[in-house]
C-alpha cells in the first residue's frame, strides 16, 4: 500500500495510506482528550504533535509541515 514516490514533480507531498492513518489517529486521540476548538479545528499543540506523527511514517524527500497536515484535515472534513 505504501507508495515510495511520496513527492511529486511540483513539490507537493503525495500522501500515503500510512500518512493518512497517522494524521487521523493523532487527531482522534486529541479529540477524545477534548483538545478540539469550537470551530471544528484543533489547538496549536495538537498540530505540532500531529506533524511529528506524520513525519515518523513519511519516507520522501519533501517536508511535512503544519500547513500540510491542516490542509489534509480540511480535505477529510
Amino acid at each position: 500500500m505504501t507508495n515510495t514516490d511520496n513527492h511529486n514533480d511540483i513539490g507537493r507531498l503525495k500522501w500515503t495510506d500510512e500518512m493518512h492513518e497517522a494524521l487521523l489517529e493523532k487527531l482522534y486521540e486529541h479529540f477524545r482528550l477534548g483538545k478540539q476548538t469550537d470551530g471544528g479545528g484543533f489547538k496549536a499543540d495538537v498540530w505540532t504533535q500531529t506533524v511529528e506523527a506524520v513525519r515518523r511514517v513519511y519516507n520522501g524527500d519533501g517536508v511535512v509541515e503544519d500547513s500540510s497536515c491542516r490542509n489534509k484535515w480540511t480535505w477529510f472534513k
